[in-house]
């Protein structure tokens, strides 16, 4: 019998039809004390979000549920033997990550769902961002249609703010936890990574404390943008 050859033209025709069915994933990232999360939360409020459901990456934790947390909305809540087994099985996009007693984990089946034509909205720090616009992050996890077909569907948004504003928002929501020496490193290794892959973010919002309003709208216009 034949062996049967996929043609190029075949082969790109498929991933024009899987990009069609895609959703878009949608990177926020930031320094640290720059309002991820606030961001994230202005996005994820907005009417074009609940419009055309808008949703979050959800992360696994290792711990139970706190006050009103949602297993599957909030975190996936499972224990840690097991969220350390995902990450020996590769199922995990990364090493998982301690905070507090502790850890957290993304998995790729939760980055997949993008595949299935869910748009989500993924909060990450710096790092992660450089590798996801700018490294290999999506090569390593895929096979290389499917990393294809991720990398096209994903915009990282750069959340900026002025070193003052990050000074007082971090002393704010550390208290007496502060340590100025600590963010001082912190702050070296970040001014790097924007240094060497600043340019590879695709949109850069400036996160001020009085200009929340114009903050949202900017949002919300870049979404529309995303997903039209």
């Amino acid at each position: 019998m034949a062996m049967e050859i996929e043609s190029a033209g075949e082969k790109s025709t498929e991933k024009r039809e899987n990009l069609g069915r895609a959703g878009k994933l949608i990177v926020i990232a930031g320094r640290s004390g720059s309002g991820k999360d606030y961001l994230m939360d202005l996005m994820l409020n907005c009417d074009t979000a609940r419009e055309r459901e808008v949703g979050r990456v959800v992360t696994c934790a290792s711990r139970t549920p706190r006050n009103g947390e949602q297993h599957g909305v909030d975190y996936y809540f499972i224990t840690q033997d097991e969220l350390f087994a995902l990450h020996e099985q590769g199922e995990l996009v990364e090493e998982p990550v301690a905070t507090g007693s502790s850890f957290k984990g993304t998995t790729k089946s939760e980055l997949s769902r993008v595949l299935e034509g869910y748009n989500l909205v993924w909060r990450i720090d710096l790092s992660r961002a450089a590798d996801v616009a700018g490294g290999d992050f999506f090569d390593r996890l895929f096979d290389k249609e499917t990393a294809v077909v991720m990398r096209l569907s994903t915009v990282v948004i750069l959340v900026d703010v002025d070193q003052e504003t990050l000074i007082r928002r971090r002393q704010s929501r550390d208290g007496d936890l502060y340590d100025e020496k600590e963010y001082e490193e912190r702050d070296r290794q970040e001014l790097q990574i924007l240094a060497e892959f600043g340019d590879k973010f695709n949109h850069t919002i400036e996160n001020r404390d009085d200009e929340t309003e114009q903050t949202k709208k900017m949002l919300e216009e870049l979404l529309c943008s995303f997903l039209d």
